[in-house]
C-alpha cells in the first residue's frame, strides 16, 4: 500500500487475517517499522469495520521515499490481524503491470 507523506492522519483499508465479533479502539496495537532504520513505533488508533474490510486510521509522519512495515496486533490475543508494506511517497498512485508491454502475442 501507499501513503502520501504530505498527509499525518492516514487511513488505510484491508482485510485482515481473521475478524474479532467484539471489537473495540483498545483491541488493535498498530506498529509501524522503518525498513531503512529498523526504528519501531507504536500508534493510537481508531477503526471499524466496513462491508467486510478494516479501516484503520492513524497518525503518523512518514518521510518521502522510504519503506515501511505495519503490523497490527490483536491486543488480548497478541495474534497478528494484519502484517504488510508500506511505501511513502508524494507520487500518483497508478495502475503499473510487471509486463506491460514486454510480450507481444501474434
Amino acid at each position: 500500500m501507499t501513503v502520501n507523506t504530505n498527509d499525518t492522519t492516514h487511513t488505510i483499508s484491508i482485510v485482515p487475517r481473521f475478524f474479532v465479533e467484539s471489537l473495540t479502539e483498545d483491541f488493535l496495537d498498530v506498529v509501524i517499522t522503518d525498513s531503512f532504520r529498523s526504528v519501531n513505533s507504536s500508534l493510537d488508533n481508531d477503526f471499524e469495520i466496513l462491508n467486510g474490510k478494516l479501516l484503520v486510521t492513524f497518525d503518523y509522519n512518514f518521510e518521502d521515499e522510504h519503506n515501511y512495515q505495519i503490523k497490527i496486533i490483536h491486543s488480548n490475543t497478541q495474534e497478528v490481524v494484519y502484517r504488510g508494506e508500506i511505501i511513502a511517497t508524494t507520487q500518483e498512485t497508478q495502475e503499473y503491470l510487471a509486463t506491460n508491454n514486454r510480450y507481444n502475442w501474434n
